[in-house]
């Protein structure tokens, strides 16, 4: 094999190997089937939150399952510049309604998404089990719903 045939096959095995590298990262999908990725340690839910139509917003990953075993958590971003409020009270559980034990303020079932920023939602409760539903207001707390706790049911499954 020449000196150039070398070159050429290391850049083709180094680009290879980056572009393969690069993929899972750049596309967010996970390793495939039967790797548990569902239940992987210290795994954190990207959601992002943006208005579709006036008084309507959205979330690209409305519903999850968390393992407390696994000390999973939800990290919510403003995708379009706007403020957003996550209301746990919103939904039909009962005590604990909020799954987890950051809010804003603390001790209350709200997380304030700033705009143009994100909120990760701390760990879970250790009493919390069960599905907790959430809506979702424009602005602060006392803001319009954009998202009810029923259009259609965002929440989280806590196991």
């Amino acid at each position: 094999m020449t000196r150039m045939q070398q070159v050429v096959l290391a850049a083709l095995g180094v680009a290879l190997v980056f572009t393969c590298g690069c993929r899972t990262k750049l596309t967010g999908q996970g390793p495939g089937a039967g790797k548990h990725y569902g239940q992987q340690k210290s795994r954190v839910f990207p959601v992002y939150i943006y208005t579709s139509n006036p008084g309507q917003c959205l979330l690209d990953w409305p519903v999850a399952t968390l393992w407390k075993s696994e000390q999973q958590t939800v990290k919510w971003f403003s995708d379009d510049g706007n403020q957003y409020t996550i209301d746990f009270g919103l939904g039909s559980q009962t005590a604990p309604k909020n799954p987890f034990q950051d809010a804003d303020p603390p001790g209350s079932n709200t997380f304030i998404v700033p705009g143009g920023g994100d909120r990760p939602s701390g760990a879970l409760q250790s009493g919390a089990s069960g599905y907790f539903g959430f809506g979702v207001h424009a602005g602060d707390a006392n803001g319009p719903i954009c998202k009810k706790a029923t259009d259609p049911d965002p929440g989280y499954y806590v196991k």
